[in-house]
């Protein structure tokens, strides 16, 4: 486990995370919290793959199919952090 520090409107807001749960939109370990968050990789965070080279169109509508079946109301369902899942699912 990791953790990350966002500052917000109501102060510093402090998360823990699994650096190895699947990206909601690539599927590999996040590694790091992105400014998209923690369930986001950062490579994903800037449209990027992991070699450094940038989306496709290809790419960047298999991010976006892999977003909808990997969230629910914006939210990532395999991470536990929606309402609706178990934590640590």
């Amino acid at each position: 486990m990791k953790s990350v520090t966002y500052q917000t409107p109501n102060g510093p807001r402090t998360i823990e995370y699994n650096e190895n749960a699947p990206c909601v939109m690539c599927e590999l370990p996040v590694v790091s919290a992105s400014m998209g968050g923690t369930a986001v990789c950062p490579w994903c965070d800037c449209g990027k793959n992991r070699d450094g080279t940038k989306w496709s169109g290809e790419d960047a509508a298999r991010a976006a199919r892999n977003y909808q079946k990997n969230t629910r109301d914006g939210v990532a369902i395999n991470q536990g952090e929606h309402p609706d899942c178990p934590a640590g699912t």
